[in-house]
């Protein structure tokens, strides 16, 4: 049953990442801010309604609270499943693009503020090592590795959280992301030019 003008289930992007029977909702959130460019750029409302209403799908089923969502959404049972990673945590902080900041501003609504702001507290809460989460997927803590793009799509979001609120707690988190992303290209160059 897929979603309709009238469905609960109105926002929802078959946005798949890992399995091509699981919506991923940090995909789904990926694709909302190209439809805010777009609205923007060419002056079509119906592209930010798009964007609204993916957002708002998100934060009605994947949200938990607590700046934590839950990852994987199954198009055959049509609810929350299992994501394809184990994990010990519930669910991930999607901060990505600070989408919930925007969708605030966009509509005025207060929850997605909260939302925004709930997120970036819990990865300040749970940054390690400084500039990067090991704990939360796609990172892997027992193995010890570290996914670099991590560090792009919940530390710069932390510019947007500062910006807003005039809290250094989130322009320090920034800055951080970023040397630690300077410091990961640089041992990934180095180790590329050793293995040459």
């Amino acid at each position: 049953s897929f979603p309709t003008r009238r469905s609960s289930d109105l926002g929802l992007i078959f946005g798949y990442e890992n399995s091509p029977e699981q919506v991923n909702a940090s995909a789904v959130l990926g694709c909302v801010d190209g439809l805010f460019v777009l609205s923007d750029a060419t002056g079509e409302r119906e592209y930010a309604d798009w964007a609204i209403a993916a957002a708002s799908w998100v934060a009605r089923n994947t949200y938990l609270g607590n700046g934590l969502f839950h990852d994987t959404f199954g198009i055959n049972a049509w609810k929350r499943v299992p994501p394809p990673w184990q994990s010990d945590k519930p669910g991930r902080p999607l901060i990505d693009d600070a989408i919930f900041l925007k969708m605030f501003k966009r509509t005025n609504d207060q929850q997605y503020r909260k939302i925004f702001f709930a997120t970036a507290d819990r990865l300040l809460k749970e940054e390690e090592p400084a500039g990067n989460w090991i704990n939360f997927v796609p990172n892997d803590a027992k193995a010890g590795s570290t996914h670099p793009r991590q560090t792009f799509w919940w530390a710069y979001p932390m510019l947007a959280a500062y910006e807003e609120s005039g809290e250094r707690k989130y322009l320090a988190c920034a800055q951080r992301g970023g040397e630690w992303y300077i410091r990961a290209r640089s041992e990934e160059h180095t180790s590329e030019l050793q293995s040459l």
